[in-house]
């Protein structure tokens, strides 16, 4: 999907952790916010680690997502991946 929207070079599939570090490392650093797009994010565990790294979090609004939230970071109710872009980069910068 990243390759779809122009992404690829921005995109890095964590499948595992360790890969993931050495991703991130080799390409822009550390990450410099967190993006969550789920539609069903259960117990909003990763928004919550994302939040203790003082990453900005932009999240979809659904299920949990505005509670575990508590106003924190920016809350999106449509998906639309060219205003989500628009949003890294404002709030990246």
């Amino acid at each position: 999907m990243a390759a779809a929207f122009g992404l690829s070079d921005s995109v890095v599939s964590a499948r595992r952790r360790r890969t993931a570090r050495r991703a991130w490392g080799a390409t822009t650093g550390p990450p410099t916010l967190f993006l969550c797009l789920s539609e069903h994010e259960g117990f909003c565990i990763p928004l919550i680690e994302a939040m203790a790294f003082d990453l900005p979090v932009i999240a979809y609004r659904s299920t949990g997502v505005p509670y575990a939230m508590g106003g924190a970071g920016m809350l999106v109710d449509v998906k639309c991946y060219d205003s989500d872009r628009r949003a890294d980069r404002s709030v990246g910068s």
